[in-house]
């Protein structure tokens, strides 16, 4: 519960930057649309300018209202998690950011002992040990009881007269051989059920470094890409000023702009689930996630 609480509230805070992101640029293009029309109604653009602009508005729009969308989505997640009421608004720290880098842990130490730190592989070991227990319970009701008793009896002459009753139970049938095997085959499958589980655990451990490995790759690459985008989108307004390149051209620069930075917030956010993830896998906590950055 306190990891999926964790992993919610590194969704609210990328979706409330993606929000954010998205809310600038659709503000930009709403003053742009504006001023196309006046300059449109003054013949200083053609009705060609005024449709691309607006076209990347509405775009822009619609990306906004569905990340505004997913944020609110998130938040009353969190609020479910948490077990508060839907009204409630959770107030996170403020000047939370995401990390765009996470240093890997090693290996070989996550691996380490790991079976003493799942919970689940110590409850599948205590019910092996129980079911153990039962069989070799099984096993001891295959041999026969005995019992030993002393006897006195006296008949109607007054006839007395004393001994031993020795009774034995003979397993003439099945000698409690169906239960054992019902018995040993549950042991079996919490043994097998154990191993995989074990077997999954190293996997695990395995594909969620090998996922912050290929995530800190991407959201460097991510983050190498915007300065490109900036001086992209510098350039092609310069041009449209000076009528070099036509309005489409200046605004789908500037929304693959505002994609990528939305999708640097997205790698990030995956960087964190993918860090959230390696901790449930190893059952260990991991001090270099224990808190978000802070502007």
């Amino acid at each position: 519960m306190a990891e999926n609480a964790r992993t919610a509230v590194y969704r609210v805070i990328a979706l409330d930057a993606q929000a954010v992101r998205a809310r600038e640029g659709n503000r930009g293009l709403q003053e742009s649309t504006d001023t196309m029309r006046k300059a449109l109604d003054a013949h200083e653009k053609t009705v060609l300018d005024l449709a691309a602009v607006e076209s990347a508005s509405q775009d822009s729009r619609a990306t906004m209202l569905a990340l505004e969308q997913d944020f609110e989505r998130q938040q009353l997640g969190l609020n479910k998690i948490l077990g508060l009421e839907s009204e409630i608004k959770v107030r996170l720290r403020s000047g939370l950011t995401l990390p765009t880098h996470l240093d890997l842990a090693d290996e070989h130490d996550l691996l380490y002992n790991i079976e003493s730190r799942r919970l689940d592989l110590l409850g599948l070991q205590q019910g092996y040990e129980s079911q153990d227990a039962t069989v070799r319970a099984a096993i001891l009701a295959r041999f026969p009881k005995m019992s030993l008793a002393f006897v006195r009896a006296k008949d109607n002459t007054n006839v007395q007269s004393s001994g031993f009753s020795v009774a034995v139970e003979v397993p003439i049938f099945d000698r409690n051989q169906g239960v054992i095997a019902t018995e040993r085959a549950t042991r079996q499958k919490l043994r097998d059920e154990y191993n995989q589980r074990v077997f999954e655990a190293r996997s695990d451990i395995a594909t969620a470094l090998a996922d912050i490995r290929s995530l800190n790759r991407q959201v460097a690459a991510a983050a190498e890409a915007l300065p490109v985008l900036e001086r992209l989108l510098n350039s092609a307004q310069t041009a449209m000023e000076q009528r070099n390149v036509d309005v489409l051209s200046y605004y789908t620069a500037r929304n693959n702009l505002l994609q990528k930075r939305i999708q640097l917030i997205k790698l990030e956010e995956q960087l964190l689930e993918a860090h959230t993830a390696l901790e449930i896998a190893s059952g260990r906590f991991l001090p270099s996630n224990a808190m978000l950055n802070a502007r």
